[in-house]
């Protein structure tokens, strides 16, 4: 190997950030196994560190592990996957993420309606999440913190909404309930899968707020999974890209969003909408898809759709290294 690829040695072990860390994540893979044994190689070598009160964003297209690296730090990963190596860690200690569920991590699905139960009051299902955390409070001390959590997300008349049914609110409403949940539980981790997407824009920007000003009442970090690059840009103190189950690119978000090094983040910012474009031009997108995850290629897993990629990006992976301060690429060309 020539000495210019010599000179891109990958990080080291554990970084600065990671010895402050409030919870990491260290070299998870995850594959899903189908119906004829064949496995999918859906996360790989994933390691992520956030600090107190921090939010991280995690980007990607569909098919890229956002939502499985969710749930596999939340402990819900489905039957069929299998978690090939990695841990959570937890203010320096390994932990099971399933046991924490409801005490010290939480999560705010995509869809509420789906989340909450249909046939359970607002109230019952508050004063349930609860009772992980706080075994020895009483119903009424629970169901007093949660109109009190209600109020702060912006519910108004919250004892008349405790009573209610989830159909009987609208779905801001259902998705302030379940931040509302989440943050009862005061975790040391919130986990927020794609929790804007079926809002309209004015709710999005409200449900966002809410999430802003969860530091306030959150000691604990947030990660934020999201398709939309300008509320993750608006949102986050760092971004994660993820493409085909790896991080391709990780940064804080003004040096991402100024500086991107991957040619797939030039791509994603490139295809975002803009809220002042009026012009008649048509929607950017990228051309090619994701890669077979069950025969993944040897190099960069992008090389496929870049137009930038040469020989070594083909026959080599690259490594996550070093691309400015606090930001790392996986990209032989990143200039």
């Amino acid at each position: 190997m020539s000495s210019s690829l010599k000179s891109r040695d990958p990080e080291p072990a554990k970084t600065d950030a990671q010895r402050s860390a409030l919870i990491e994540v260290r070299d998870l893979s995850v594959s899903f196994v189908d119906k004829h044994g064949e496995r999918f190689s859906v996360l790989r070598n994933i390691d992520l560190s956030l600090q107190p009160k921090a939010i991280m964003g995690v980007v990607g297209e569909s098919g890229s592990g956002k939502s499985t690296l969710a749930n596999a730090m939340m402990g819900l990963l489905p039957k069929n996957a299998v978690k090939e190596k990695g841990d959570i860690i937890l203010k320096g200690k390994v932990v099971d993420p399933i046991a924490l569920r409801g005490r010290a991590l939480a999560m705010v699905f995509q869809d509420p309606m789906n989340a909450l139960h249909p046939v359970m009051t607002i109230g019952t299902q508050m004063v349930d999440a609860q009772r992980a955390r706080f075994p020895n409070h009483l119903i009424r001390e629970l169901r007093k913190r949660a109109a009190e959590m209600l109020t702060k997300v912006g519910i108004a008349d919250p004892e008349k909404r405790l009573s209610c049914y989830p159909h009987e609110l609208s779905g801001g409403m259902r998705q302030r309930v379940m931040i509302a949940m989440a943050l009862l539980v005061e975790p040391d981790l919130l986990v927020a899968d794609e929790p804007t997407t079926a809002l309209d824009a004015t709710i999005e920007a409200q449900i966002a707020e809410l999430f802003r000003a969860s530091r306030d009442t959150l000691d604990g970090a947030t990660l934020f999974v999201s398709h939309s690059l300008g509320l993750v840009s608006e949102l986050c103190d760092e971004v994660v890209v993820l493409y085909a189950g790896a991080i391709v690119e990780r940064a804080d978000v003004a040096e991402l969003f100024n500086a991107p090094r991957h040619p797939y983040t030039r791509a994603l910012i490139a295809c975002e909408p803009r809220s002042d474009d009026q012009s008649d031009e048509a929607m950017v997108s990228i051309p090619g898809g994701l890669p077979d995850l069950s025969s993944l290629p040897a190099g960069c897993v992008f090389a496929s759709r870049c137009l930038h990629a040469s020989q070594i990006c083909r026959q080599i992976a690259p490594p996550l290294v070093t691309a400015g301060q606090n930001h790392l690429a996986a990209c032989w060309h990143p200039q």
